[in-house]
């Protein structure tokens, strides 16, 4: 079975508090069996442009990443990439972003509705039940509004789009998830799943909230199934590990997850190409 984490965090993104080094990272990804690691740092724009956010520095970072590419090759294979988070809000910062760097692999993220700081910084404890659910709704819209703009010029600007049920994790963790309307949520999926088929962006299914009180991946299976079920392929599979020993948490038993649903490859990517490597 081929294993791959293609969403990792060292310390240069600016949550990986605990973060370590690349060197780190790609050890704790051969000490779980791991094929392939993705280097993908934060970049949230929109919160990098209000200095919510230091700026990620890249130029440390790429330095880390081209040092270990090269130490492990054979043992490991190892790429450079991003994880872009917010670009509807800030599309011409974005543009800038992807026009300067020569990323092997570029993820696509929300974490933050149009009208309020990242999900994981919101004090749920003190926002009404609408308000809440008019931000779920919002997310909701962007994130089709972020696949519309990573298809917006020639080849995809993005090569997955990752943890699309990414606030569920905090509504449940703060007691809010019955404000969920999932319903409503599958709907804009459907339409997301439309677009980025269509347009060869892959889907990604991230590992972290097998680690977290919502107990299951993101987006769940049953989601994936409706991805499938619209003759989505491309999907990779990322830890989201913001610390070395989570590297490749609930790879394996997310590659049997995802075989289980119908997917007979996962992917990866390099120089910005998708791979399939086959599972089932």
């Amino acid at each position: 079975m081929f294993y791959a984490d293609t969403h990792t965090h060292t310390r240069f993104s600016h949550d990986a508090t605990e973060g370590g080094s690349h060197i780190d990272s790609c050890e704790a990804a051969l000490s779980k069996g791991l094929d392939y690691i993705a280097f993908t740092e934060h970049y949230d724009v929109d919160d990098i442009a209000a200095g919510r956010y230091r700026e990620t520095d890249l130029v440390s970072a790429h330095e880390g990443a081209v040092t270990a590419i090269k130490k492990y090759e054979g043992r490991l294979k190892a790429v450079w990439g991003i994880e872009l988070g917010d670009a509807p809000m800030q599309p011409e910062m974005s543009d800038r972003l992807l026009g300067k760097w020569d990323f092997g692999f570029v993820i696509g993220s929300l974490h933050s509705s149009r009208r309020d700081h990242d999900f994981f910084n919101i004090d749920f404890s003190a926002m009404s039940d609408d308000y809440l659910k008019l931000i779920w709704y919002e997310y909701l819209e962007d994130l089709i509004s972020m696949a519309k703009w990573a298809l917006g010029g020639g080849k995809p600007k993005v090569d997955t789009i990752a943890h699309i049920t990414y606030p569920c994790r905090y509504y449940v963790q703060h007691g809010r998830a019955e404000l969920l309307d999932m319903a409503r949520a599958r709907e804009a999926f459907a339409e997301l799943f439309g677009i980025i088929i269509h347009g060869g962006i892959a889907l990604e299914c991230n590992t972290s909230g097998l680690r977290q009180p919502i107990g299951r991946t993101l987006p769940d299976e049953d989601t994936l199934r409706l991805y499938r079920s619209m003759g989505g392929e491309l999907i990779t599979i990322g830890s989201d590990a913001h610390r070395a020993r989570d590297i490749g948490a609930g790879i394996a038993e997310t590659t049997d997850m995802l075989v289980r649903t119908g997917f007979k490859y996962i992917t990866v990517f390099e120089n910005r190409q998708p791979h399939m490597m086959p599972v089932g």
